[in-house]
């Protein structure tokens, strides 16, 4: 039970230092702003998969079938979207599917 409590250990020796004081009040102040990036990024994401629905949408029928990445519905478009982002930006993780 009190061995919990040594988590608080590190807790003190962060408010001890004072150049670890300066990063985190530069990280509580700056959080809003990673939150407004954020939201603009996700606001990008969804106007691209509705540009792509508007574009895309039901062009994508093969003979072998749809692929896993069409742009029939918002939920898929969305998630089409968001993995090219992340391949984009070369942070894609390969299946084994």
């Amino acid at each position: 039970m009190l061995r919990t409590f040594r988590v608080f250990r590190v807790a003190r020796l962060l408010r001890a230092l004072k150049s670890m004081q300066t990063i985190m009040a530069v990280i509580a102040r700056s959080y809003k702003s990673f939150i407004y990036i954020t939201v603009l990024m996700f606001l990008f994401v969804i106007i691209f998969s509705l540009l792509g629905m508007s574009l895309f949408g039901g062009t994508f029928n093969f003979v072998e079938g749809k692929p896993r990445g069409n742009y029939d519905s918002f939920s898929i478009a969305f998630v089409t979207i968001s993995r090219y982002s992340q391949w984009k930006t070369g942070r894609v993780y390969f299946s084994t599917q």
